[in-house]
């Protein structure tokens, strides 16, 4: 029996891939499978193999627990404006429910808008929001090779380039909500 590590919380992001787009007849599905991307799957493989509990940061749901089922194919971002995406209320509101609290770190493997809504929700916490990726570590396919290299158990330092040769930094929101 494997022992979750109850003081982290890793935030992974949704993805714009979703199983519904290779099978659109499938029904609602657990959010652990509904988002099919390299990057979910990586970052899913990642939190599951170090047994640490996880979340993912949804701009139509908010924050969702991996069983929770997604009913359908949907196209939210918070970098689309122009879209509806989650209020921060409610992100805060699942926050309190989920007992952020009680977590000594939270993690971030999302990018720089869904980090800025992490960040803000937290701060009503009093939480600050790690995020393992260097500054100018925007591109999936770093992040990909990243997330890669910590599964198959290598340190930081083996990681190719600058990938968090500095360690992890708290993240900086670049605007308000």
């Amino acid at each position: 029996m494997k022992t979750v590590t109850r003081n982290i919380l890793l935030i992974v992001p949704c993805s714009r891939r979703k199983i519904w787009d290779s099978n659109p007849l499938q029904g609602p599905t657990p959010a652990r499978d509904a988002y099919t991307s390299t990057y979910f799957r990586l970052c899913k493989s990642y939190a599951e193999s170090r047994d640490l509990e996880w979340v993912i940061l949804s701009a139509k749901y908010g924050l969702v627990l991996p069983d929770y089922l997604i009913e359908s194919n949907y196209d939210v971002s918070f970098k689309d404006s122009n879209k509806h995406s989650v209020p921060i209320e409610r992100v805060i509101e699942q926050m309190q429910t989920l007992g952020i609290s009680r977590f000594k770190t939270i993690l971030s493997f999302c990018g720089r808008a869904y980090n800025n809504m992490l960040e803000v929700s937290l701060a009503k916490f009093g939480k600050t929001l790690i995020n393992p990726f260097p500054e100018d570590m925007r591109s999936i396919g770093l992040r990909q090779r990243y997330v890669k290299s910590l599964i198959e158990g290598n340190d930081v330092s083996s990681c190719q380039g600058r990938l968090l040769r500095d360690g992890p930094s708290p993240v900086k929101p670049k605007k308000p909500f």
